[in-house]
This record gives C-alpha cells, sequence and structure tokens, in this order.
C-alpha cells in the first residue's frame, strides 16, 4: 500500500495521460487523507481510525464505486480505499470485518493472479494496487490460521513483483516488497520454521530501509513529509524486531541476540503512538528474561532477569492492561507471565492463570493447546498427575480434531512425553512415539530438538540404558553450545547428574536389609540393575541368549522371571496380562 500512497502525494498521478485527459481525476477527501497520514505515521491513539476512519474509508469507496469509470483512477483508489480499511480493522482484532472488506476483490484477483492475467504492465499504479490488495487479503487465511493459503498468495504477489515490477525499474515497490517479506515471516513463524522466517523478516528490514533511502530523497526539501516517512520506517522496523527477529532468535536458543531484538523493537515503539503494540513489545521483551533466567528451584531465590519479567508482566496481564484491545495480546501477555510464576515457583498462581486461559479459550485452538500444555505442566509440578493426564488427552483430542500441525503440535507432543515419564507405570514404547512425532515435527526449531534429546537422554536414563542416555546428552552438548535458555540449562545438568548416578556400581545399604521385604529386596534390586545393565550395554538384544550368558551367567529364562516379578520391561516390551488377571 505505501507506493499507492507514493502515488498520491500528487493526486492527478495519471492524468499526464493524453487520452485520459478529459476525464476528472479522484479528489481525495480531507478525512481519508489524514486517515492515510495518522497510518504512515503509527498514530492509533484513541478510537479515531475505528470509530471516525473507517465509516469515512467506507463512504470514500461507495462514491468511488458509485463513479465507475467515470473518475480516473477509480478502481486504484478503491482498492487502496479498502486495503486502508482492512488495515484498521485487522489492528482492532475485527478480522471478520476486515475479510468482508475485501473478500469481493481478494478472491477475484487471488484467481487472476494464480491464472497470471492481471493487467498489463503498462497500468502499474492499477497492478500495484492489486497486488497490495492481494497480500492483504492473504493476511485474512492468516488470521484463520490457514498457513498454507497465505504462502501460497504471497509467494504469487513476490512472482508478479519480480516479473512484471523487478527492482531494476525506476519502481521497485520497496514497501509492497517490505510487505510481503514480513507477512511471509509471520506465516514462518507459525509454522516453527525458524530460518525461512528470519530471511523474510531481514528482506523486510532492507527494503523498509531502501524505501525510506528513496523517500528522503524525493522529498528531501520537504521536512514534514520526511519526518513522517521516517516514523513509518521506525514503525515497520519496530514490528520487525519485535515480533520476528527476536521470535527466531529465541527458538534457536540465541537469547542474547534475542535480547538485542527485543530492546531495539520495544526502543523504536516507544516513538509511536500505538500503545497496543508497544506494550506488547514489552511483552516479547519480558519473554526473553523470561527464558535467561534458570528455576528458582535450582538457585533457591528469584533471579534479577526474572524479577524484572515479572514486573514487566504484572500489569500488562491485567484485564484492564492496553492489551485488552487485542484480546490474542492479552491471552499472549497472561500465558507469559504464567510460565513466569511457575519459573519462580509460584504454582498455585501459574496453576489459577493457566486454567483462567485454558477456559476461556475454548474456541481458539492454538490458544486452547498453548495454555492447556501450561496447565498440564503446572499440574505436574504440583505432582498432581491423574489432572494432568486428562488436560494432555484432551489436547490430543483438539489436536485431531482441528488437524494441527507445526510446532505447536510438536509442544503437545513433548509435554505429553514430559508426563509420561513421571508417571508410576511408564509406558516405554509411547514416549519413544511422542519424542520420535515431535522430533520429525520440529526439525526446523533447534530449541525444540534440543529439548527432544534431553528427554531422550531422561528416558534412556529411566530405562537404565546409560551408554545410550549418555549418547543423547552429547547431542544436547552439540546443540547447547548455542542455546542460552535458563530452563533447559538446568533440566540438562539435572540430567546428567542422574545418569551418572546409574554408573555401573550397584550401591546396597544397610538400610536396604532393614526393609521388610529383608534380603529378598536386595535380591530385587540385583536382578532389576542386571536388567538395565543388559539393555544398557545391548539394546533391543539384551535377552538374546549369548548376551545373557556372557555378561550374567544365567539363561535369558532368568531374565524373564525378573521382569515379570518386577513388571520392569526395559524395552517397553510389556507382558501381556491373561482376561482373567485382567478382571
Amino acid at each position: 500500500m505505501q507506493a499507492v500512497y507514493n502515488s498520491l502525494e500528487k493526486i492527478n498521478f495519471l492524468s499526464a495521460r493524453n487520452f485520459f485527459a478529459f476525464m476528472p481525476s479522484v479528489q481525495i477527501p480531507q478525512e481519508v487523507a489524514r486517515i492515510r497520514d495518522r497510518l504512515r505515521e503509527a498514530d492509533y491513539s484513541g478510537s479515531w481510525l475505528l470509530e471516525t476512519g473507517v465509516p469515512a474509508l467506507r463512504d470514500f469507496i461507495l462514491q468511488l464505486k458509485n463513479a465507475g469509470e467515470h473518475l480516473l483512477g477509480a478502481n486504484v483508489h478503491r482498492l487502496w480505499a479498502q486495503c486502508l480499511q482492512a488495515e484498521i480493522l485487522d489492528y482492532y482484532a475485527r478480522y471478520d470485518d476486515a475479510l468482508q472488506v475485501l473478500e469481493e476483490d481478494g478472491r477475484k484477483l487471488a484467481r487472476a493472479l494464480q491464472r497470471r492475467d492481471l493487467l498489463s504492465d503498462k497500468d502499474k499504479p492499477l497492478l500495484r494496487q492489486q497486488l497490495w490488495t492481494v497480500s492483504f487479503y492473504s493476511h485474512c487465511y492468516y488470521r484463520q490460521e490457514r498457513y498454507q493459503k497465505a504462502e501460497e498468495l504471497l509467494k504469487l504477489v513476490r512472482r508478479e513483483l519480480d516479473t512484471r515490477l523487478p527492482v531494476s525499474q525506476d519502481e521497485p515497490s520497496f514497501g509492497l516488497r517490505a510487505r510481503v517479506a514480513y507477512s511471509l515471516g509471520q506465516v514462518y513463524r507459525q509454522m516453527g520454521s525458524v530460518g525461512p522466517a528470519r530471511r523474510e523478516f531481514l528482506s523486510s528490514v532492507e527494503f523498509t530501509r531502501k524505501r525510506l533511502e528513496s523517500k528522503l530523497e524525493k522529498h528531501k526539501d520537504n521536512h514534514l513529509v520526511r519526518l513522517r516517512e521516517q516514523k513509518f520506517a521506525n514503525y515497520v522496523t519496530a514490528k520487525v524486531f519485535s515480533f520476528g527477529l527476536t521470535w527466531a532468535a529465541n527458538n534457536e536458543g540465541s537469547l542474547q541476540r534475542a535480547r538485542g531484538s527485543a530492546g531495539a523493537g520495544f526502543t523504536l515503539f516507544l516513538s509511536t503512538r500505538d500503545e497496543v503494540h508497544t506494550a506488547y513489545a514489552k511483552v516479547m521483551y519480558a519473554q526473553i528474561l523470561r527464558s535467561l533466567a534458570p528455576p528458582t528451584r535450582a538457585t533457591g531465590s528469584v533471579s534479577l532477569d526474572l524479577q524484572e519479567a515479572l514486573t514487566l508482566l504484572a500489569p500488562l496481564a491485567e484485564l484492564d492492561s492496553p492489551l485488552r484491545l487485542v484480546p490474542r495480546f492479552l491471552m499472549r501477555a497472561r500465558y507469559e507471565y504464567a510460565r513466569a510464576l511457575l519459573l519462580a515457583g509460584r504454582v498455585s498462581d501459574a496453576e489459577s492463570v493457566a486454567r483462567d486461559l485454558h477456559e476461556k479459550s475454548q474456541q481458539q485452538p492454538r490458544h486452547f493447546v498453548n495454555s492447556g500444555v501450561l496447565l498440564l505442566r503446572t499440574l505436574s509440578e504440583a505432582n498432581r498427575l491423574d489432572d494432568a493426564v486428562s488436560v494432555s488427552d484432551t489436547l490430543v483430542a483438539k489436536a485431531e480434531n482441528h488437524r494441527l500441525e507445526g510446532a505447536i503440535l510438536a509442544e503437545i507432543k513433548i509435554s505429553r512425553a514430559e508426563l509420561l515419564m513421571k508417571l508410576p507405570a511408564v509406558d516405554f514404547d509411547q514416549i519413544d512415539q511422542c519424542l520420535s512425532e515431535a522430533e520429525n515435527l520440529a526439525r526446523e526449531n533447534p530449541v525444540s530438538r534440543a529439548v527432544c534429546a534431553l528427554h531422550r537422554a531422561r528416558w534412556r536414563a529411566l530405562q537404565g540404558q546409560i551408554d545410550k542416555a549418555t549418547q543423547e546428552l552429547r547431542k544436547w552438548e552439540q546443540m547447547g553450545k548455542t542455546i542460552e535458555n535458563g530452563l533447559l540449562r538446568q533440566m540438562a545438568k539435572e540430567i546428567s547428574t542422574q545418569v551418572e548416578g546409574l554408573e555401573s556400581v550397584l550401591r546396597i545399604t544397610p538400610e536396604d536389609l532393614e526393609r521388610g521385604t529383608k534380603l529378598d529386596g536386595v535380591i530385587d534390586m540385583v536382578h532389576r540393575w542386571a536388567i538395565g545393565r543388559l539393555y544398557s550395554r545391548f539394546g533391543d538384544a539384551y535377552k538374546d541368549e549369548q548376551n545373557v550368558q556372557e555378561l550374567l551367567g544365567y539363561g535369558k529364562g532368568a531374565v524373564t522371571t525378573w521382569e515379570k516379578k518386577l513388571n520392569y520391561f526395559p524395552g517397553g516390551k510389556r507382558q501381556r496380562r491373561s482376561k482373567s488377571e485382567q478382571e
């Protein structure tokens, strides 16, 4: 849309065409021009844009529709005004209204774009505005969480830009290119693709810079216009840093880089009159502080980073905070606040916030799942495992019903594996399945893959497979070199200690003999240790006759007997009970 704004600096931008000279040009009403300027300056103060701006644009669009082809540039201005209207409605979370504004033209133009039969290169202003309209229309799919469809349309827009409005020409459309890159970055962010998301966000910054350079040169004698263009470039850059590059660095584990991006974005937002996004940028900054902090249970006190995160998040999580205008932003603030509370050891407070979020997001699958995973972890931390299992089952069903995929489904699988490892009866096969599926879903997310490696080490340790647990820890050590997450580092430390405790030496204390089972209990300990050592050494072949004889000097029948008595099957190969036993 910025490219069209540029054209509107000269209202009669098409009147130079001799064969249209007899036609009157569109005259922009003063109120519409004011809307344009306020959006350029990132001035969303008050409710003027929504209560006055949207109706004014609606009237302007209606006038242009009635005028038809009698006004030169009517189609360009009509599409431009629709995009402005949709942009305002989207800001105030009126997503259905934004779709309604764009749907008729957006659907037609998207189909034409797929067939490659938009206008010829001769009418570049209209072609450019058509591409702007499709890019805004793709954002409606983004809001509906139809990310592949949004990606498809944005790539089509980029194809037309590269083919018909190339950078090498006099009108490179840097503003439109920046918007397409930012929108693609948003799509890849929601899909959990760190590398592609970062590349698009960086491209958006680069095109925004080029656009600003061009505008400052064009308006070098107009201080007010130059100031307005600088504000707009700062605003776009603030969004990229706060909501794009911060996310990418955080999901790579590069938290100091993420802190720099979050701080830069937040600082730029402070120069705008966009209270909502400024508050949300503060949430993103607090998230990084929380991620840097170690859990309080490990240190015995709340770290300075975590204390600052709690201080920033507490007022933003209130129902009357500036984020109330955009419900999803308020939900994210409350989600981050609950995570910080849990890390600080305030489990009951964290559960209260997480449960409230979970109950209020029934109709929003992604928020329902995210808050549900958090609730599951608070219940697990409180050792209320039956309640946690119930929540986990609900999340799995929700994922299946709504066909969730990508990073959010990976998080469901990881949280379920965490829970299964805490249950009294450990189902090793199901843990393995959850972690395998999560690793596949999170293959483009370094932090999630690192989490899976740590959980695999814990899983192997539970089975007594010391060697394989150590191998998984080595994988973490390679990935962990660039991961600065405090919680993950503490988790790695705890699992390493657990694995080290499963060394080949079996320790039996005098107290073990004094238990009710007497010597039989000690013998059971020896048998369990022996089974674990077999599995650690030989894996799934641990009960091969030759392996059992080599390590223990017994036959495999003895090991089978021990397994049944102890109900301990390290490979997850549990003995099926008979029907009478089940009854």
